[in-house]
């Protein structure tokens, strides 16, 4: 189009030419004068087809560019979400796991909740010192209730052993390493007369 333009522009200039060198009262006055209308009305055609062109390929060219900062936009809201959803699976999940985890051995429950084990991060090394610290309670647990049971059977042993040495057939006495008498049974005092109060303290 912009060749076609170009070339009637020129026919157009050509005759301009000729009818401006041609005098008034030439008989072929006329006729340039008509062919150089023409010539116009052909140039002004071909300028509104080229600046059609031109608007069309500029939209054209708007959508394309339109469509590419769409496409960027796109991908940047893909990254975004990508983005948010690792912060979200490695820090935030943890960090609320973590949290539950706490609450749960405040509670007494050191057993049932593990994390499991996390790249060596400042989270991963949270939790596993977590972890380490609910072991290392539970052991203790246990250890203490293993102990109780112990301190309570050997409790019993020892009722049993003093409610025997109480009601033994024979004297029984009980002296510190200097002599002193710390104890005596009933039967030591029916046999010798003398209260528990009155013998206890003495060598």
């Amino acid at each position: 189009l912009l060749a076609s333009l170009v070339s009637d522009f020129e026919r157009f200039k050509g005759r301009v030419r000729s009818f401006l060198s041609t005098p008034r009262d030439s008989p072929a006055y006329a006729s340039l004068l008509e062919a150089a209308i023409e010539d116009a009305k052909q140039v002004f055609a071909q300028a509104d087809a080229v600046t059609h062109a031109a608007t069309v390929l500029t939209e054209q060219n708007a959508d394309a560019v339109i469509m590419t900062v769409y496409g960027l936009v796109m991908v940047d809201l893909v990254l975004l979400m990508a983005a948010f959803h690792g912060i979200r699976a490695n820090l935030v999940t943890p960090l609320h796991y973590l949290a539950r985890m706490s609450r749960h051995i405040a509670e007494g429950d050191y057993g049932s909740r593990r994390m499991a084990p996390r790249a060596p991060d400042e989270i991963g090394l949270l939790a596993a010192a977590m972890n380490h610290m609910a072991d290392k309670i539970e052991m203790n647990r246990k250890k203490i209730a293993d102990d109780l049971v112990l301190l309570r059977q050997q409790e019993q042993s020892l009722k049993r052993l003093s409610w025997a040495v109480e009601h033994s057939p024979v004297d029984v006495m009980v002296t510190d390493r200097e002599g002193r008498i710390s104890y005596v049974n009933p039967k030591f005092s029916e046999t010798t007369g003398y209260a528990s109060e009155e013998i206890i303290g003495r060598n």
